[in-house]
């Protein structure tokens, strides 16, 4: 600490530069949070809980997103040991008003199912059973709720990507946990539209989402099921919660290979400034250093 007024004199000898310095940093430290903030969310860190590594999510095993499979599966998948409870959904991209409000829909063909396998999260049982009531009715996060400006009661229009049709809802409840930011709807309502617009995809998800007893039960279910649907016209791929986040965004590439290069040339930005400001400093110094060797 008795070097500390020294250091204060010094970084005042030149103020320009040393806010300059100081902003330089400050800027480089924001933009290496920022990319690490983007690469936890891009992977789904914040929605994989403990609660999660139960979760089991079987699609077809072609791709994400693949061809759908027929909604019968989920009474032979039911009906694995260790299963402990089973509900299909269909899973899609849609945005509200402008393409670059782009969020998540399922469409569940089971609210109170669906709501039993996610213990993390909290439901507003009010609001669960309205939407039970209302075959238009839309669970919506607290976080998408907010973004939107949406209230209770009010009624929206989702306008889907990859379907042929919009999506004319009624805002019945909420709920809040490590994901805000899925609309949920009636399966029985889509499957209208879908029986309307696109018949060839009637009776028919994306995906079954199921919960284990044990964390053992884990991965002799997922190859259960895989086993039973193996030489079937719909094959299935068995994953764990987080293993099937993971692969939705390994659809974008390489995405952590580009944030981590640029995070490399943010640190070696850091250096350079840092090399630079010691460098002018020491110029500056030079006569002084010199007379002071003299004396």
């Amino acid at each position: 600490m008795k070097y500390l007024r020294l250091m204060l004199k010094n970084a005042a000898r030149n103020r320009r530069r040393t806010m300059l310095t100081v902003l330089s940093m400050a800027v480089s430290l924001f933009l290496l949070v920022s990319l690490r903030t983007l690469l936890s969310e891009i992977e789904f860190h914040s929605i994989v809980t403990q609660e999660s590594a139960l979760i089991l999510v079987t699609r077809h095993a072609v791709s994400v997103p693949g061809p759908s499979l027929p909604l019968a599966h989920r009474q032979r998948i039911a009906q694995v040991p260790g299963a402990e409870m089973v509900t299909s959904l269909w899973l899609f991209p849609g945005y509200y008003q402008d393409a670059k409000n782009l969020f998540w829909q399922a469409a569940v063909d089971d609210p109170d199912t669906y709501v039993g396998l996610w213990r993390d999260y909290t439901f507003d049982p009010v609001g669960v059973e309205a939407f039970k009531r209302d075959r238009t009715g839309a669970l919506v996060g607290q976080k998408l709720m907010q973004r939107f400006g949406w209230k209770l009661g009010d009624r929206i229009t989702i306008i889907t990507r990859a379907l042929p049709f919009n999506l004319e809802l009624v805002i019945c409840g909420t709920y809040t946990g490590p994901d805000q930011n899925t609309l949920y709807l009636h399966y029985d309502y889509f499957n209208e539209l879908l029986r309307q617009h696109l018949s060839r995809e009637t009776d028919r998800v994306n995906m079954f989402v199921l919960r284990t007893r044990t964390p053992e039960d884990v991965p002799r279910v997922a190859a259960a099921i895989d086993e039973m649907f193996r030489n079937s016209g719909a094959p299935t791929k068995t994953e764990t919660h987080k293993a099937f986040a993971l692969s939705i965004t390994s659809m974008l590439g390489n995405v952590k290979l580009f944030l981590a290069l640029i995070a490399a040339a943010v640190v070696f930005s850091i250096l350079l400034v840092t090399m630079n400001t010691m460098a002018m400093t020491v110029r500056e110094r030079t006569n002084e250093i010199a007379v002071l060797k003299t004396l």
